[in-house]
């Protein structure tokens, strides 16, 4: 939703957020706030919210608003002015179609937006190079990484075109460069395998790079090694030490200590082991120790809009004092459709497990201004989810009067900067059609010259 003033026709439009219903549990207050910006735009926030899952806000290019296989990098001083970056690929209803790796930006970890320059997809294969004979019916440009360099000052963005025929893979790793402004032809990288992982050792100025070989069976981890990101070498195995063979993997650097951490999928003979794992190793040249216990299992994930049955490729980013580990999940749930997720986990005695955390401001969704409701100040809001928005979208069911039998539960404070509302539950509407009832009032709609825009389903 968005309040705009009437008269401007350049209004810019506020970040976008999250559904609300993601947020709730029935029958359970919640505290709302919301301010203008410098151009007339009020955006909505939800405050001090506990769970142990948010919702991503993600445009995908294919308009489906599933994605799979994110890599994340975070730098607090901010690269290209802003602190997250994320390489990912749409995958909806694991159609590999759409698998093709995107590169987003955000400023909190949860809202992304599509850079400068950037048109996305931007891992796709490339016709010349590739064909149906060659490659199949199902091509893909997946399984993305995501390095920056600050001695060149690019983002290195790795991704594997490639295909299953019969019992053929064919998993050639490449790597585009993102400067800020243009993203660079595709390069071909000198490796093999699916999932490639790469950390940029600042000391050595060498590039590592683990990749996962799925030829053999079981599967095997190969580490190679390079001083200009493209040309890898030094081929070496690498052990882990589960009872399942690899699948795929992502490594972090831990705060101010050589050991490494990787988040692992992995699998058997019999299919999927659907939960995420988490392992260590000493240093760069180390074997991986891979918890006894998962980091997260499926049956944990408990999500109040659907029920996860498989866990995917994750990234992580650990906090400063490294208490905290930042985690960004796949999750595919019971209707085949894939959803990611933020989270974190912390450590007891040694074991690192996903549980509930709070967030102070979480953004809600905003909508682009469709047209102006004038109205007295006797009205009020009313929010609502549309069950065709693939949760990209807020839409505003209603607009509904003091005098329609709905009297909202509100509490509000003037917080100087914002203004914090208090919103309990009414009691006739379902967690699917969650509404926030704000009085018009409340939104000093008179300094807005008496306008709302509303975007009705």
């Amino acid at each position: 939703m968005i309040w705009v003033n009437s008269n401007s026709s350049d209004v810019s439009t506020p970040t976008p957020g999250i559904r609300l219903s993601d947020y709730i549990e029935e029958g359970i207050p919640h505290t709302v706030t919301y301010c203008y910006d410098a151009s007339g735009n009020a955006n909505m926030y939800m405050l001090n919210v506990t769970q142990n899952r948010l919702p991503l806000s993600i445009p995908d290019p294919y308009g489906y608003n599933q994605f799979n296989q994110p890599s994340i990098y975070f730098n607090e001083t901010g690269v290209f002015g802003h602190k997250w970056w994320m390489f990912i690929t749409p995958y909806a209803y694991s159609n590999g179609t759409y698998e093709n790796a995107c590169l987003y930006y955000s400023d909190d970890g949860l809202i992304w937006n599509v850079p400068p320059g950037v048109k996305n997809p931007i891992g796709t294969r490339i016709e010349s190079d590739y064909n149906s004979n060659a490659y199949g019916f199902d091509p893909y440009g997946s399984d993305p990484n995501l390095i920056y360099n600050p001695d060149t000052e690019k983002f290195m963005l790795y991704y594997v075109i490639g295909d299953i025929i019969g019992n053929v893979t064919i998993e050639s790793p490449k790597v585009k460069t993102y400067d800020g402004i243009t993203v660079s032809p595709e390069i071909n990288v000198t490796a093999h395998g699916v999932s490639p992982t790469v950390l940029y050792d600042r000391a050595t100025k060498m590039y590592y790079m683990w990749i996962v070989d799925i030829d053999p069976d079981p599967h095997v981890i190969y580490r190679y090694t390079s001083i200009d990101s493209v040309n890898f070498d030094n081929k070496q195995v690498v052990g882990q030490s589960s009872n399942y063979q690899p699948w795929h993997m992502n490594t972090m650097n831990y705060p101010g200590k050589s050991t490494l951490y990787a988040l692992f999928t992995l699998m058997s003979n019999e299919g999927f082991n659907d939960d995420l794992h988490i392992a260590t190793a000493n240093s760069y040249t180390d074997n991986f120790t891979v918890q006894s216990s998962p980091l997260l299992k499926v049956g944990d994930s408990s999500s109040a809009t659907h029920e996860d049955v498989q866990l995917y490729r994750s990234a992580g980013k650990f906090s400063d004092d490294g208490n905290t580990l930042k985690l960004w999940i796949p999750a595919h749930d019971t209707l085949g459709a894939w959803t990611v997720f933020y989270t974190q986990a912390t450590t007891e005695n040694g074991v690192w497990t996903v549980k509930n955390f709070t967030t102070q401001r979480v953004p809600l969704m905003t909508i682009q201004n469709t047209q102006y409701l004038y109205t007295p100040k006797q009205w009020m809001l009313s929010q609502g989810d549309s069950p065709t928005s693939h949760g990209v979208k807020r839409e505003i069911n209603e607009v509904w009067g003091y005098k329609t039998d709905h009297t909202p539960k509100t509490t509000v404070k003037n917080m100087g900067a914002y203004t914090q509302i208090e919103v309990a539950p009414t009691d006739l509407q379902k967690v699917s059609d969650y509404q926030v009832m704000i009085p018009a009032s409340m939104l000093n709609i008179s300094s807005q010259r008496e306008s709302l825009d509303v975007k009705y389903k």
